[in-house]
């Protein structure tokens, strides 16, 4: 690699107890020089940078992974705030401003450190849905639109098998206080209302009958 000495490392700190280096950078640029303050995590370098002239290819590597150092940084807040699909998680970054290589390289090692696992974080979502009495098909389309792979779903189908949803249905009806219909018309309507909330036709009937029971007692 050549440098044409306009760019030099002048330090490396060690920051986030040696987590993280500083790397301080001087560009001389046109008789004037701009100082400059990079973070970079130190498990991802070959080795510690050495004080003096930097190449090109270097300080593009140098931008690459201050930008991963960023982009992680700000994966932890926003899981911070709740559960992401990695999809999800990557298309954040993207809407902030990380390059497409910075945001899926965050991604990767935030798995890789346990901080994101899409299955807890599909599991999590879906309990919050179960919360707002949504019907399974529901649930897992909401789950799919925030970006959740197949083994997280599978393990969100696997938690749903073991839920009741003709009680949860009542139970949305009751809360809703949704009239149960008189006549085809209404019944059409209250169908309606309620595949919306994601359940299907087997499981309204056996709403049904648990609130005639219950009305009927």
């Amino acid at each position: 690699m050549t440098t044409d000495g306009s760019i030099r490392l002048c330090a490396v700190r060690a920051a986030d107890s040696g987590a993280r280096l500083l790397l301080e950078l001087s560009h001389c640029e046109e008789a004037q020089t701009r100082k400059e303050t990079l973070c970079v995590f130190a498990k991802r370098l070959q080795r510690v940078p050495a004080v003096g002239p930097v190449s090109p290819d270097t300080y593009a590597n140098f931008l690459h992974e201050a930008a991963v150092c960023e982009a992680v940084t700000l994966g932890l807040r926003l899981l911070a705030y709740g559960a992401l699909s990695r999809v999800r998680l990557i298309q954040k970054l993207r809407a902030r401003g990380l390059t497409a290589a910075a945001a899926s390289e965050a991604a990767d090692l935030l798995v890789s450190d346990g901080f994101l696992n899409e299955s807890e974080g599909a599991l999590s979502c879906a309990r919050a849905d179960l919360a707002k009495l949504w019907g399974d098909k529901r649930i897992l389309a909401d789950l799919a639109a925030k970006g959740f792979d197949r083994v997280a779903l599978n393990a969100v189908k696997e938690m749903l098998s073991a839920e009741n949803s003709q009680k949860r249905c009542a139970k949305l009806i009751q809360k809703r206080r949704m009239r149960l219909p008189r006549d085809e018309a209404e019944a059409a309507r209250f169908a309606a209302a309620l595949m919306r909330y994601g359940y299907s036709v087997s499981e309204m009937k056996a709403a049904f009958e648990i609130l005639s029971r219950c009305n009927g007692k």
